[in-house]
């Protein structure tokens, strides 16, 4: 599975995908029809990964600088690390349309070891009707502590999903690619690409005790800018339905992360050359496997390259073919 759909729930359990048809019965009348289905999975059970290929979700964890950090395995033997960085000096706050500079402190934390959380926290005094829009920048680059040093990092593609309705707990989001540009054992740089997801909650804390769920009056505002590493959020929150007597003390904004590599973080290098699925014998089906990733950049050793050369060509599939039936030592 090149490609995979990704949760969209708030706990990452489930996700929804939708279908139209548009066209001709046999009598020539027009015919239009909608199909939509969820995915509930039980995330309680471990995940795991039957084929070498299938992916990986990156670590997640916060480094000495308080930062949060992205793992990325684009290789079983090739690991980069990418910071993910909310930017206090981009930060905006207005309430009812009307500016305020008001201190905001910035956390990063794990929720677990797959799921990393920014939270901006604001102090202040409003009424629960009123309207609060936010704005920040983000900025993926290169940890200083990668085991791999990390030249460049850039973001290829990012695309809203979700909204404030749909599923019960749905959260908007985006989901998008990173561009990272690395070195491998050897020095050599190569390209690979982090798929991430993020998804945003907001939460009042009011002079009752109470912690309220805000609404986002319309989906946020997610933007890559161009030729950057960074990019924009801008959202519009409100309490409505708190209780009316109530004030709002406390605002927080939840901005959870995950990533998602194409090859699994557990993945080891196949015990025969040859062997490019890693099921322990060097068949046809190694061939069908390499075919399927002709083109493909998955660095040295990755999904497809059976010689390690760091390409995926028909070098890989001559590798096989002349090692179908063994089972020697290889580069991978």
């Amino acid at each position: 599975v090149y490609r995979r759909s990704w949760g969209m729930c708030a706990n990452g359990s489930c996700s929804e995908s939708t279908s139209m048809v548009d066209g001709l019965f046999a009598d020539g009348t027009d015919g239009f029809a909608c199909a939509g289905v969820s995915h509930v999975l039980d995330t309680a059970a471990a995940p795991s990964y039957d084929w070498p290929d299938s992916g990986a979700a990156s670590n997640v964890f916060v480094d000495t600088g308080g930062g949060l950090v992205v793992t990325h395995r684009p290789s079983p033997t090739d690991e980069a690390w990418v910071n993910v960085i909310p930017d206090p000096a981009t930060f905006g706050f207005a309430v009812n349309g009307f500016p305020q500079p008001i201190p905001a402190d910035f956390f990063a934390f794990p929720l677990d070891n797959n799921y990393g959380r920014q939270q901006i926290q604001l102090q202040g005094n409003w009424a629960v009707d009123s309207f609060f829009d936010v704005s920040y920048e983000i900025d993926f680059r290169g940890a200083l502590s990668s085991p791999r040093p990390v030249i460049d990092v850039e973001i290829v593609e990012l695309s809203l999903t979700g909204g404030p309705t749909g599923l019960e707990n749905e959260s908007p989001g985006a989901m998008g690619q990173l561009a990272i540009q690395a070195l491998d054992t050897n020095g050599v740089p190569f390209d690979s690409v982090l798929e991430i997801t993020k998804q945003l909650s907001t939460y009042a804390h009011l002079d009752n005790g109470e912690i309220f769920q805000m609404h986002l009056v319309s989906p946020p505002i997610i933007l890559p800018i161009p030729g950057t590493s960074r990019m924009q959020v801008q959202l519009q929150t409100t309490a409505a339905g708190a209780p009316p007597t109530a004030s709002i003390v406390a605002i927080e904004i939840m901005d959870d992360t995950r990533g998602f590599s194409f090859t699994s973080a557990n993945a080891t290098p196949p015990g025969c050359a040859g062997d490019a699925n890693g099921d322990g014998f060097v068949d046809v089906n190694d061939i069908s496997f390499v075919l399927f990733r002709l083109g493909q950049n998955n660095g040295p050793c990755g999904p497809g390259d059976a010689n390690g050369d760091g390409f995926n060509d028909v070098n890989d599939i001559s590798f096989v073919l002349f090692r179908l039936g063994t089972c020697n030592p290889g580069p991978c």
